[in-house]
């Protein structure tokens, strides 16, 4: 248990963050769909927003999402 602000807002930031695997695997599973889209329709031009690509995406991952784009 932390017992200063500063430790605490600390503790608070390393809840946050996600993990190497988990930035891992979210670009994994982005990448899979932007494939998936592009095998079956065409696909002009594909870009992420949101804060995936800000890298500022925060856990829990379950609750989080990916905006992709795409245009014909």
């Amino acid at each position: 248990m932390t017992t200063t602000i500063e430790g605490a807002f600390s503790e608070f930031k390393s809840n946050l963050e996600i993990t190497g695997l988990q930035k891992t695997t979210v670009s994994s599973r982005q990448q899979s769909v932007r494939d998936a889209v592009s095998k079956e329709l065409s696909v002009s031009d594909s870009f992420l927003a949101g804060s995936y690509s800000r890298s500022t995406m925060i856990a829990p991952l379950k609750e989080a999402d990916v905006d992709i784009y795409h245009s014909r």
